[in-house]
This record gives structure tokens, C-alpha cells and sequence, in this order.
């Protein structure tokens, strides 16, 4: 059929697990038509739409609804080392699902970079040694106070409006001033820490290298790598250690719950290798009454039903996590995604994406992002091919909307949406009238294509 093919798509009946739309291609010159019906839809609430193209970028979801898309990589190297950063930016409308193209950073930023919305709305996006803040209003990016040279470091805003950035190496903290647009460094490193609690391992613990930065409802901020966990007083700038996580794990997810405690998720364990392990993070917790001072403790949860890593984890709307993607052995994508209730501690199947959408070998988390929207679905951009196409290594131009609505129904389909033939009904049909609802229409289509071939009897093009 190739490119000569016409398609014509039809809306029909949503299956009881998604949407469904019949495809019909005519092959131009061939005698007849010919039907070629295509049904397919997304378990789970999943929606393919169109996305950017690239991996490693940041999102961000801004004051007025839209989603911010900045730098990341649009091509990678056999090792998936960028070989082509970007210094664009893209602005998705979910009210329209559209995307359209915004100003330009002041340089490409291919990993590494952090964005953060800030009171006021605009976006301070920082990496290596500077920063930028976005302006909605204006589309423009401008240069603001520089940082000292940090190559992998995480960005925290704090209650008072402050920015928290730890470097990945040492642990040394900073603070950006929103209104004086500077930086400054503050308290004690990690490694300080390390040297004035008498921990023997030397500085091999100083290395945050993939760290997480969770902050708690008291204001301070759990900072967790591997075996150990501190925790950083922002307003006191003085870090305390507290309990050790049960499992050594890597390129995990941290996740505030409603109820304070952080969940963790999956990750490389000390082998190397993907982990289905689960456990949460009780800061208020006391093991020791005789040692007040030493509070947080760790304890062990249901196992997510598949060992994943560089995966993401979105708190939605109703207190459950969504957990989507992640790699897993031999550098393979997963597709799937799953729902912890916490309430239950149960976990359950989340459905397929339209593509596996996981981490490049040696780049730390995940390749893509997920963003929880205002309409509390979630949409996961980009991310990379799993397996380099000679020696490059590229992102995927496309993006998974997940709907939390309704029985899972994708957004934008409802009263007001898109329907399908009167009594079409929903994901809830019954599948015999779904059967007959598409065969009625895939039957339409087929009749609207043989008038349009008729019509076409004599003509040299346009058919």
C-alpha cells in the first residue's frame, strides 16, 4: 500500500478498554479497495498522542495549565551519549492537545538540567554552571545568577520560596533567591557530615551521583542514594542522618504519599540489577523513645508486580501512584504501568503505552518525564529508542496520555468530546454491541470509499 495509500479514519464505538478507530487504505490503481480494518485501543486509560522527539529534557506543568518541554537530547551515540543537545522548548495546551514551539534557551542543556516552577510563574531551569528563568508571558528565556559548576545535582523548591540545589558529588547545598536572582552556598556538605559523625567509609559516600530529593511536610528534605539517607534542615541549613533504607538500590523513584511517608520504588539493587522491591519512609517514626533526635525508619511493602528502573512515579490526584515505563534487563523498554493504592497496598495492572519508554545504559533515571495535568490524567514525554539503529540513538516522537477518569476514559471524550454512532455508549458497552457498533461502521466506510472510487473513474490524480 505505501505511501500511495489514501486512509480515511472513522471514529467508532470505544471498546470496554479504550478507543477504538477503524482504518481503511485504498491502494490508488488497484481495482478494488482495499479494506484494511484496523482496531486498536489502549487498556488502562492510555492515548497515543503526537510529542517531541527528543530524551533527557525536563517538563513542567506552568501556572496556566500548559506544559513546558525544555532541551534534552534529539540524538544520542551507540553508548546514548548526546551527540545533538537542544536548546528548544516546546508548550503543550491540553485543552486543544496541541503542541507548538516557544522561545529558545540561552544554550542547549542535553541531561542533567533541572526546571522548577517558581511563585510567580515563571521557570528557573539550571545545569552545568548557569541558569535561566522562562517567562510565560513573554515566551523568552533569560540568563539569571550563576551556580557553581554542578554536573548532576537536584532542584527542590522549599516553602519559602527558595530553591534547594544539591550537587551529586560532594552534597554541597545551595539556595536560589528568587528576588535577588542569586545563588549561595550554605552549611556543611555531606562529606563534612560524614567526617563529623566518625562514618568510616570515607568520601565514597559523599558521592550522590543519582540521588533523590523528597520534601517532607516538616520543610526539611530527605535526601537518598544508595545505602543511606540524610536528611537537610533548609532553614538551619544543617543535615542529620537518619535511618538507612532496608534495600541498596539505584535509579529509583521517591514519592511524597498523602500521609508524609515516601515511597520508593523498584531500581538497580547492589548487583546491578532491575528490583521489584518496595518500601516506604516514616519520618515522624521513633525507633529508639531513649533517642528522640534519631527519628525516621524504613519498613518493607508489596513488591510491584514487575522489576523496573529509570521507571517514573506520579502521585494522582486521589492519593494513588501511578508508576509507568522503566527498563529492565538487557536495556529493554517496558511498555506497561501500574497503580499502587496505598490505602490497600495492593498494586494493579495500569495498561500499555503505545511505546516502551525507559533509561539509556549509564544516563542516570529515566529518558522521558510524566506530568500530572490539572485534568489529574498523566502525560509521558519523549524518551529514547531502547536499542541504538546504527550506532544513534533517538527519541521517540511521541507522547502517552493516561486518563485517571471515569472507568479509565481518556480525556477529552466525554459529554462534550468526541462520540461514536447514538448508542455507541461506553468503556462500560456491552462488547456484543461494541462488535456490532464497529461492524456498522467499518460497513459505513467501506461504502463511502467505493463512492469515492467511483468518483474517481477517469481522474489522473487526487484519489
Amino acid at each position: 500500500m505505501g505511501s500511495k495509500g489514501k486512509r480515511i479514519e472513522v471514529r467508532a464505538p470505544r471498546h470496554p478498554a479504550g478507543t477504538v478507530v477503524v482504518s481503511v487504505v485504498t491502494n490508488k490503481g488497484s481495482s478494488s479497495p482495499v479494506p484494511a480494518a484496523r482496531f486498536t485501543y489502549s487498556e488502562g486509560g492510555w492515548a497515543r498522542i503526537a510529542g517531541p522527539a527528543r530524551f533527557h529534557h525536563t517538563a513542567t506543568l506552568l501556572d496556566d495549565g500548559r506544559l513546558l518541554v525544555a532541551g534534552g537530547c534529539l540524538k544520542g551515540g551507540q553508548n546514548g551519549a548526546c551527540t545533538e543537545p537542544t536548546d528548544t522548548a516546546e508548550l503543550y495546551d491540553p485543552l486543544t492537545r496541541t503542541w507548538f514551539s516557544t522561545g529558545r534557551m540561552t544554550r542547549p542543556r542535553a541531561a542533567n538540567h533541572t526546571a522548577t516552577l517558581l511563585p510567580g510563574g515563571k521557570v528557573l531551569v539550571t545545569g552545568g554552571d548557569s541558569a535561566e528563568l522562562y517567562d510565560p508571558a513573554q515566551g523568552s528565556w533569560v540568563p539569571t545568577g550563576a551556580p557553581s559548576v554542578r554536573f548532576e545535582h537536584s532542584a527542590t523548591l522549599l516553602p519559602d520560596g527558595k530553591v534547594l540545589r544539591i550537587d551529586a558529588r560532594a552534597g554541597v547545598i545551595e539556595l536560589y533567591d528568587v528576588a535577588a536572582g542569586t545563588w549561595s552556598t550554605v552549611g556543611p556538605s555531606l562529606a563534612d557530615l560524614y567526617s563529623q559523625y566518625g562514618i568510616g567509609r570515607g568520601t565514597q559516600l559523599a558521592d550522590r551521583t543519582g540521588h533523590t530529593a523528597t520534601l517532607l511536610p516538616s520543610g526539611k528534605v530527605l535526601v537518598l542514594s544508595g545505602d543511606t539517607a540524610e536528611v537537610l534542615d533548609p532553614a538551619t541549613a544543617t543535615w542529620a542522618p537518619t535511618a538507612a533504607p532496608e534495600i541498596v538500590r539505584t535509579r529509583e523513584t521517591t514519592t511524597l504519599l498523602p500521609t508524609g511517608k515516601v515511597l520508593v520504588v523498584g531500581g538497580l539493587d547492589s548487583m546491578s540489577r532491575p528490583t521489584a522491591t518496595t518500601e516506604t519512609y516514616d519520618p515522624d517514626a521513633m525507633p529508639d523513645p531513649a533517642k528522640p533526635e534519631e527519628k525516621g525508619a524504613w519498613s518493607a511493602a508489596r513488591s510491584i508486580g514487575v522489576a523496573r528502573y529509570a521507571h517514573t512515579a506520579t502521585l494522582l490526584a486521589g492519593g494513588k501512584v501511578l508508576v509507568a515505563g522503566g527498563s529492565y534487563e538487557n536495556r529493554g523498554h517496558l511498555v506497561n504501568g501500574e497503580i499502587l493504592d496505598p490505602a490497600s497496598g495492593r498494586w494493579s495492572p495500569a495498561g500499555e503505552m503505545s511505546a516502551g519508554r525507559g533509561a539509556i545504559v549509564g544516563l542516570g533515571g529515566a529518558s522521558f518525564t510524566a506530568t500530572l495535568l490539572n485534568d489529574g490524567s498523566v502525560l509521558l514525554v519523549g524518551g529514547s529508542d531502547p536499542v541504538p539503529k546504527e550506532g544513534v540513538t533517538s527519541g521517540l516522537d511521541s507522547a502517552d496520555l493516561y486518563a485517571v477518569g471515569a472507568a479509565g476514559q481518556a480525556p477529552g471524550e466525554g459529554a462534550s468530546g468526541p462520540r461514536g454512532p447514538p448508542g455507541a455508549g461506553d468503556r462500560s458497552s456491552d462488547p456484543v454491541a461494541w462488535v456490532a457498533g464497529v461492524a456498522a461502521v467499518a460497513a459505513s466506510a467501506l461504502v463511502a470509499l467505493i463512492v469515492m472510487r467511483r468518483r474517481c473513474v477517469g481522474q489522473s490524480s487526487g484519489c
